[in-house]
């Protein structure tokens, strides 16, 4: 789309190989708000003259409607057209979400063919930047919004006051905006400051996991029983309240179902003597306990095994939760790629663990003998790579569908 002319529709119609949709006046320009979103989305990229108003300096109209599609549609590349080559323009437009300005050349270099060339070779340049970063971001945003308005997601229950809806929409955006400002960072900035903002789109996509287990799980302090030495079962302290899960234990099941993924078995501290050892008040019992699954991974493989002990701590460790939701949610564990996702999980945490942007779970082993830079010559965040797969994943969470992100 374009709102020139003097010949730049036939220029561009050229370039892009394809019809250009002329729009002039300021009243079509403003008429853009009552469009559709679908009749918006025809357009793969938007020219926008500076100055819409024939004779009129004034970029007033121009900068509303950069805007507001902006705003409504940041999916849509917007290059900005203007005659003008103050400084203060280009702060202007970039500020309101423009994507590039061109500068369209001045009379004073009408006969120098020089200039015109590489006036020229300098637009398509830029034109090929956006479309070539648009061509990974459009993609990402037309799949966040299909996330955001299916059923699937809209259902999910709060619990109190919770906002895990808001809470996702909230991230998917800042993602989308962190894998944007990913492909436009300078190198510069990467080698030289040694961060990546695809590393921190990744981990904000990483934190999606944590809002998906949250609004997955119950977590209770059930009261429990508990055998004594003389083969009794005895639900009360010595000072008569019930024996209950400690304040920071909690038995995990799925919402809506059954299952059950964490519980705790306690038992009485005994003296030598084989009786049931008490605080110093003498009004509670002490007790030791252990943490108990039916969900194991072992040998690259997840696996539902009879209620065993378990070797880490399955309340903190994230990829464990978002596995057994795959093994046994309803609406996921049909999936005939399910291990897959499973698979996938078990690689992308390793990933995780090692960014080191907030530490992650594993700083054991090699964390200290490496520099950022090392760390990224074995391995390197992209958006059609590790992002891809862990989007991917994090859509069929919230949806139960398996949608594929075409880059």
């Amino acid at each position: 789309m374009t709102i020139t002319d003097c010949g730049w529709i036939e220029l561009l119609e050229n370039i892009h190989n394809c019809s250009v949709d002329k729009r002039v006046s300021t009243t079509e320009v403003l008429s853009w708000q009552n469009k559709t979103p679908e009749k918006f989305d025809q357009y793969d990229l938007i020219y926008l003259d500076l100055y819409l108003e024939k004779g009129k300096v004034d970029s007033t109209i121009a900068l509303s409607a950069l805007k507001f599609i902006k705003g409504n549609y940041p999916h849509i590349p917007v290059i900005i057209f203007t005659a003008s080559d103050k400084a203060w323009n280009l702060d202007e437009v970039l500020e309101k979400g423009a994507d590039a300005m061109y500068v369209k050349e001045s009379p004073l270099y009408y006969r120098n063919e020089d200039y015109s060339l590489r006036n020229y070779k300098d637009f398509t340049t830029t034109i090929k930047y956006v479309h070539e970063k648009y061509k990974v971001l459009r993609p990402y945003w037309k799949a966040v919004q299909e996330i955001l308005a299916d059923n699937t997601f809209l259902n999910i229950r709060e619990s109190g006051i919770s906002k895990f809806k808001e809470r996702i929409k909230e991230r998917l955006e800042m993602f989308y905006g962190l894998l944007k400002r990913g492909l436009e960072q300078t190198e510069f900035n990467e080698l030289r400051f040694h961060f990546s903002d695809h590393e921190l789109a990744f981990v904000t996509l990483w934190s999606i996991l944590n809002e998906i287990s949250e609004a997955n799980f119950f977590k209770t302090q059930p009261n429990i029983s508990i055998i004594n030495s003389s083969g009794v079962q005895q639900s009360l302290h010595p000072g008569g309240g019930d024996i209950a899960y400690s304040s920071n234990h909690y038995k995990w099941g799925i919402k809506g179902q059954n299952d059950v993924f964490i519980e705790y078995n306690y038992n009485f501290i005994l003296d030598s003597l084989g009786n049931s050892l008490t605080n110093r008040t003498g009004r509670f019992f002490k007790l030791i306990h252990e943490q108990k699954s039916c969900f194991e991974f072992s040998n690259n493989l997840f696996q539902i095994i009879p209620l065993t002990k378990t070797k880490t701590n399955y309340e903190t460790t994230l990829f464990l939760q978002i596995a057994y939701l795959l093994e046994k949610k309803q609406n996921l564990s049909t999936s005939i790629n399910k291990i897959n996702f499973q698979q996938t999980i078990v690689r992308l945490n390793e990933i995780r663990n090692h960014l080191y942007l907030t530490h992650g779970s594993d700083i054991s082993t090699g964390f200290y003998d490496q520099t950022e830079k090392n760390k990224r010559s074995t391995h390197s965040i992209k958006p059609e790579r590790d992002i891809k797969s862990l989007f991917e994943l994090i859509s069929f969470m919230l949806t139960g569908k398996e949608n594929s992100v075409n880059i």
